[in-house]
């Protein structure tokens, strides 16, 4: 799935996927973050590898 605005596409296949567990991340890290860090909404970090560029 792409955009018809799109110049690239980067095509991957799923390798790996772990929620982040925001209690976990260190004091100083989440100091660091601030405000950027959606502290009610916790990320999914994704590891792939590139099949395709298109």
């Amino acid at each position: 799935m792409t955009f018809a605005e799109a110049t690239a596409t980067i095509v991957c296949k799923k390798i790996y996927t772990q929620a982040i567990d925001l209690p976990s991340v260190p004091d100083d890290v989440m100091a660091r973050l601030g405000e950027r860090l959606y502290v009610n909404e916790a990320h999914t970090v994704f590891v792939g590898e590139i099949v395709d560029v298109k």
